[in-house]
């Protein structure tokens, strides 16, 4: 009987992380998108917005490879 309530904490907690951890991620992605790129001109812009996909692939790719 125990394992049976531990696994269904389990089902219902990890989803429940994993969409929260989701959410705050794209929120703060948005938060610092916006002030980057506040107060800049527009020739500006899309060089910041490639700099900025650059650092968000490298924080969210992993390498595959052994170094």
């Amino acid at each position: 009987m125990l394992f049976s309530s531990v696994g269904s904490v389990v089902a219902i907690s990890v989803p429940t992380s994993l969409t929260a951890c989701f959410i705050v991620a794209c929120a703060t992605a948005c938060y610092i998108a916006k002030r980057a790129l506040a107060d800049t001109s527009s020739a500006d812009r899309p060089k910041i917005l490639k700099q900025y996909v650059m650092v968000l692939r490298t924080l969210f790719t992993f390498p595959l490879r052994r170094k």
